[in-house]
């Protein structure tokens, strides 16, 4: 029985066609099955919930991992379905996206509409692990640390910018350490 390690991208990525997806699926393949939930052509938040849900086995044990906005998805459905979650430097807060500029004028609306979603109580024990750049040009890495739990394990890099793109490397070491202490691999 392999678990499910279910992947979400980032705004204006799509996990298929995106690098760290292709790293991620090669680093985790031997060990799990490796699942890209992309957004359904919109970012309309009951949308996006709605075509996530409908593609989460649950019949295997499971965990979710996003980078940026996916990150925001990861640690929601894996609050819904209680299971442990992975984050690179997550978006806690989308409404705050359209305000600061982040998002296409189209989405804007779309993404103040998250604010509800944004209110969702966590659950206090599940496990998450998250992975922050302090030189991260989109989103300031002390707003997820404010956001989140206390319990959360953080890993805090000086550098590796918004993708982590050099950190991939550690971000895998420490993430199979992270699915090893869960028991999912």
């Amino acid at each position: 029985m392999r678990p499910n390690l279910y992947y979400l991208c980032g705004y204006q990525s799509h996990s298929t066609q995106s690098p760290k997806y292709a790293y991620i699926q090669a680093a985790f393949a031997d060990c799990m099955t490796i699942t890209p939930l992309d957004y359904p052509g919109s970012y309309d938040a009951q949308q996006c919930w709605n075509a996530f849900t409908q593609q989460v086995d649950t019949s295997q044990p499971s965990v979710f991992m996003g980078s940026s906005l996916g990150g925001f998805w990861a640690l929601h459905l894996a609050n819904h379905y209680a299971c442990p979650c992975m984050l690179l430097n997550p978006c806690c807060r989308p409404s705050l996206l359209a305000k600061k500029a982040h998002a296409h004028a189209q989405d804007a609306p779309l993404f103040e509409a998250f604010t509800a979603w944004e209110r969702i109580q966590l659950h206090p024990q599940l496990a998450r692990l998250v992975f922050l750049a302090k030189d991260d040009a989109v989103l300031d890495y002390r707003e997820a640390m404010r956001d989140l739990p206390h319990d959360t394990e953080w890993v805090i890099y000086p550098s590796g910018g918004h993708t982590l793109w050099p950190k991939l490397p550690a971000i895998e070491n420490r993430s199979r350490l992270f699915l090893q202490e869960q028991a999912l691999i």
